[in-house]
């Protein structure tokens, strides 16, 4: 057994458990398949309140005309306002996968390696300003 070949199985070995690792768990996609039943719920609520709204003035004189109007605007102002309803739950984030941990391991170290490396180099080329 020979040097290449133990650093081929390891290599393999790493990019396996890198790509299963980067799979979204099956606990993630519950939760997001059920964020979004909530969230298409949600929707469908606010677009019947509308629609039941639309109905009342249907066929009806301008008075009742005029006050369903009233009510459509006063029912969006709630809306928009939040009127006291419990806020929204934000999208379920994915778990964090090793390539996310590595990616976010190079980003603090390549600046600081990048300003060592400059200052080695202008050193040894005695074009530091100090």
């Amino acid at each position: 057994m020979n040097v290449r070949s133990v650093n081929m199985s390891l290599l393999t070995c790493t990019l396996f458990a890198i790509f299963a690792t980067g799979c979204a768990t099956p606990d993630y996609k519950a939760e997001l398949t059920t964020y979004e039943r909530v969230q298409t719920k949600r929707s469908d609520e606010k677009a019947e309140k509308y629609k039941a709204l639309g109905a009342i003035a249907t066929g009806a004189s301008d008075a009742t005309k005029q006050v369903a109007l009233q009510a459509w605007q006063a029912v969006a102002m709630a809306d928009s306002l939040g009127s006291g309803q419990k806020q929204y739950e934000p999208m379920p984030t994915a778990p964090e996968t090793a390539f996310d941990k590595t990616l976010r391991a190079i980003s603090i170290i390549a600046p600081v390696a990048s300003s060592i490396t400059g200052n080695v180099m202008a050193y040894k080329l005695g074009t530091n300003s100090g």
